[in-house]
């Protein structure tokens, strides 16, 4: 059978029915099946950027109703990231990396199988934090620098700047992330006292007030 698993032969008389007389001993057919993954990686960041999939299957007959499928680590089989039906002639598929920092897997269903059954699984992705924050102050004016990929953009994202210890809703100044593109954002503050402030970036994926990175400034 092509079907891992363990299996035995049954001796049934004519006269015994359903009821077999001896066996064999147990046969295990090993699982072949295979995922192979290639991690690409972003040549000016060193980050994972996309991901090329290609399968090497004995358990089933690849059809082109089959599909691949990106999933966080443990999660159920209809919980999908990303997925994708097999190309038949390259037999690869390539998906964008996640920007989620996390544990993944890649999994094989054929169509010969109930839907959210996988084949087979690849081995553990790890997708790592490389956001960054960076602030500096001189002579009144604080340049904060940022690098975030492990959550979506949107022009709802801010920065704010903070006395260190106070909450997130009470900061000294702040400022929408309306150009996506330059990563910079830049404080005209006369600051009253000297001390330790913090530099804060905030995800309107995560909700307006949840910041996630943020770096100190010494006034």
């Amino acid at each position: 059978p092509r079907t891992p698993g363990d299996y035995v032969v049954r001796f049934f008389p004519h006269l015994c029915g359903y009821t077999y007389v001896c066996k064999s001993n147990t046969v295990r057919v090993a699982n072949k099946d295979k995922l192979n993954l290639v991690l690409i990686q972003d040549e000016s960041t060193a980050r994972i950027s996309s991901i090329q999939v290609t399968w090497d299957l004995s358990s089933v007959d690849i059809c082109s109703y089959d599909y691949v499928a990106l999933y966080k680590k443990n999660s159920p089989n209809y919980y999908y990231e990303q997925y994708k039906y097999v190309d038949m002639s390259s037999n690869t598929l390539v998906f964008e990396a996640p920007h989620s920092i996390g544990t993944y897997d890649v999994r094989y269903h054929s169509s010969s199988q109930s839907r959210y059954v996988d084949v087979v699984r690849s081995a553990p992705i790890e997708i790592e934090n490389s956001d960054s924050i960076s602030a500096s102050y001189s002579e009144g004016v604080v340049t904060v620098t940022w690098d975030i990929h492990s959550q979506p953009h949107t022009s709802w994202d801010w920065i704010g700047i903070f006395k260190k210890g106070s909450g997130n809703k009470n900061f000294i100044d702040y400022k929408y992330v309306v150009d996506i593109s330059t990563k910079v954002a830049v404080f005209n503050i006369g600051f009253k006292q000297q001390g330790e402030y913090e530099a804060r970036y905030f995800s309107s994926n995560l909700g307006k007030y949840t910041d996630f990175r943020m770096c100190s400034i010494v006034i």
